[in-house]
């Protein structure tokens, strides 16, 4: 063999290590009676759950517990070719069901004489063959060892098997390790930094549904799921199919996947609570296919609960089932989900992950982590992209849905129109995370029909992580598309955080986000829905229009960063807070005055706001009762007044550290208006102040040409002191 860099059959890798460590883990939960008792002539003994693992030495089978020599080559170049013979056994008394696992279990990088970092893993290929006794069948040279392998795959790929055995059964298998004669320089090592490889082989078993009692043999049947695929129960002549373990719903999985039956027109039950025991799920309908495989049936879980459902996948379109087919209206109902972790690249949920025209009705899913890692996004509690689905009766308890992208939501990350509907749904106690489009119950709806009607938003924080663009965010979706008519009936809302920066444009509202091309759509309905206890909402101004109005609803706190909002008049909102920028660059303006109307802004709170306007920078009207406090604002009337309050009646009003450009205090009886450190000036036709109520000026400063004193019957205390006439500066 000669040393030549361009000859592939001389690369040498010396002092290169490829061990194996094996583990046989067997919990003692797995028995279920560990005791004997001898009794007269009845003999009560405890079953005996024991599987074996060991491997063929070339002299004797040996357990492979401790053993790290089973492959022992540290010489591998292209062409190298081990052969390691293993055999499972049940040597115990009752009948089990396990997994068996090849895989790597820690992996050392190299570097070859290039200079490149490599990984071994990446050149060495491997199978299993299933039937090959290494006693009395061991291959007789590499080169039928190699062509048994079926389907070859990079040992980084690993290998599963999960079954069942009766007592005294056996499976014979081959681990076919080696290096394709293509492999290259590439893979050649410097001498020094030298690859290594770590291959872990372990088997779990526990009790499987065999051995009777006194009533049937099912009473082991919730025992763990270990990966198990049972396709028993069906036939290609039934319509109904009843499924009642974790074994019988892979089995369901496989069916559809490899494109046995669609289950068109057909139904599963659920006969029994299913545990997925956190083993890695693969769901019913595959979007990787060249052409979708999807279920297109009715499932029904009938109450039932499916818990520690898991998915860990680099892949798209990742829930129980993965694609439900757009044609048929498929159908999930009655079935809850408890305990959900489910990571795809984007489209998850924890029901399905993409579907098109599908019904998911009496639906509960709490306790889940969903998360879609790539910018595609599209993530939901139920489902991740439901197109075109209505949802009825469906509630998220405790969720945590995550998109690295847009479109987060409470139950749905994408909902289109055609007259679908949320119906007395809601989502409680989670946490909602996206780049753009973050909504309560949606991430996005198309305005086409689409109606809201009894939902419930309530405990919920929404975090949108997109710094600037659409608001894409609110209260129950975060954007929506299209003018079409869209109704929110009976719907309500209650400590709702929403984190991140809105973008006011026209139509922009915090109940239903603003749309993508910021045209307002006058078909929403809002009116018989309840909003109360809405935090930071954070708004920033993008356009000359940008309408504050629909961003503001009673018991909601609204942040504005710097811009310049329309308010036309606001009447019935109570509870408010709104901020402004510290910097004094947010301004409430319209083209005559700020209009506050009846009740609004009742038991509420301005911060930092400058209010403007070609006649009074505020017009208050009707205030009935409760207090409003203003805190560091301006008001500034371009030709009358800067404030200017009118038959308010009941009401008190609090102004901290504010400034007046023109001022007018006309109010009503009972009303009470309080300065505390205050400053009035004159913008040159107004600076005087008729009081037709009760005031207190605390610390106040007056500028030339101001003036302020009672009318009718008012009182006016300054630093505490009454005073009845009129003061001018």
């Amino acid at each position: 063999m000669t040393n030549a860099k361009s000859t592939k059959k001389s690369l040498l890798f010396s002092a290169l290590s490829l061990m194996l460590c094996f583990a046989m883990l067997i919990g003692t939960t797995f028995a279920w009676f560990t005791d004997s008792v001898t009794s007269a002539n009845n003999v009560i003994k405890s079953g005996n759950l024991d599987i074996e693992l060991e491997y063929w030495n070339g002299e004797k089978w040996v357990d492979v517990k401790g053993k790290s020599d089973i492959l022992t080559n540290t010489l591998w170049e292209p062409g190298v070719t081990e052969v390691a013979y293993l055999k499972v056994k049940n040597a115990g008394s009752l009948a089990l069901k396990y997994q068996l696992g090849v895989n790597i279990a820690s992996e050392t990088a190299g570097v070859n004489a290039e200079g490149q970092s490599f990984l071994l893993s990446d050149y060495i290929m491997f199978g299993v063959v299933e039937g090959v006794n290494g006693e009395t069948g061991a291959y007789a040279n590499r080169d039928d060892a190699v062509a048994d392998v079926t389907t070859a795959k990079k040992i980084s790929a690993g290998y599963t098997k999960a079954s069942s055995m009766l007592s005294g059964d056996e499976l014979y298998l081959a681990l076919v390790v080696y290096m394709p004669t293509t492999v290259g320089n590439e893979a050649n090592h410097n001498g020094v930094d030298v690859p290594e490889i770590n291959l872990g082989i372990s088997v779990v078993a526990t009790q499987f549904s065999y051995e009777e009692d006194s009533f049937d043999e099912t009473y082991d049947g919730a025992a763990y799921w270990l990966g198990g695929v049972d396709t028993e129960w069906y036939n290609t002549t039934d319509t109904s199919f009843e499924i009642a373990n974790a074994e019988e719903l892979a089995g369901f999985a496989a069916l559809v996947n490899t494109g046995v039956d669609s289950f068109a027109g057909k139904t599963l039950t659920l006969a029994s609570d299913i545990d997925l025991a956190n083993v890695e799920w693969v769901p019913i309908g595959d979007v990787d296919a060249d052409v979708f495989v999807g279920f297109k049936g009715t499932f029904d879980g009938q109450g039932h609960t499916i818990s520690n459902l898991y998915i860990e996948s680099t892949s798209w379109g990742q829930g129980l089932f993965g694609y439900m087919d757009a044609s048929t209206n498929a159908t999930v109902q009655n079935v809850n989900f408890d305990n959900v972790n489910i990571t795809a690249s984007d489209c998850a949920g924890a029901v399905v992950g993409y579907t098109s025209f599908g019904t998911f009705s009496n639906i509960t899913v709490t306790n889940a982590t969903v998360t879609a890692t790539t910018t595609s996004g599209y993530a939901g509690a139920l489902t991740g992209c439901g197109y075109n689905s209505d949802y009825v009766g469906c509630s998220v308890d405790n969720a945590t849905i995550t998109s690295a992208g847009s479109f987060a939501g409470g139950i749905t990350g994408y909902q289109c129109n055609y007259n679908k509907s949320f119906t007395d749904c809601s989502v409680t106690n989670s946490t909602i995370t996206g780049y753009a489009a973050v909504g309560g119950i949606s991430g996005i709806v198309h305005a086409g029909g689409t109606a809201f009607s009894g939902c419930t938003v309530e405990n919920v924080t929404l975090n949108k992580t997109r710094v600037d663009g659409h608001p894409s965010i609110g209260v129950f979706t975060g954007n929506y598309t299209g003018s079409g008519a869209t109704v929110f009936a009976d719907n309500t809302a209650d400590n709702v955080t929403l984190n991140g920066t809105h973008v006011a444009y026209v139509g922009y509202d915090v109940l239903y986000g603003s749309s993508y091309s910021g045209v307002a759509n006058t078909n929403f309905d809002t009116t018989t829905t309840t909003a109360t206890n809405i935090v930071n909402n954070l708004v920033e101004a993008k356009t000359s229009s940008a309408d504050l109005n629909s961003a503001v609803v009673s018991g909601a706190e609204v942040s504005l960063i710097g811009g310049t909002f329309n308010l036309n008049t606001l009447s019935g909102k109570e509870g408010v807070t709104i901020t402004g920028a510290a910097d004094g660059s947010t301004v409430i303006s319209n083209s005559s005055s700020t209009g506050f109307g009846s009740n609004f802004g009742k038991n509420s709170t301005f911060e930092n706001l400058t209010f403007s306007g070609s006649t009074n920078g505020v017009r208050y009207s009707y205030a009935q009762g409760g207090t409003t406090v203003f805190e560091n604002c301006t008001f500034k009337g371009d030709s009358t007044y800067g404030f200017h309050i009118d038959e308010s009646n009941g009401a008190t009003f609090i102004f901290n550290n504010c400034t007046f450009v023109g001022f007018n205090a006309f109010a009503g009886d009972l009303t009470k208006v309080v300065f505390n450190n205050c400053t009035f000036l004159s913008n040159g036709n107004y600076g005087h102040t008729n009081i037709w109520s009760v005031a207190e000026f605390n610390n106040c400063t007056w500028g030339n040409g101001t003036s302020v004193g009672p009318r009718g019957s008012a009182t006016i205390y300054f630093n505490g002191v009454e005073e009845s006439y009129m003061h001018e500066f």
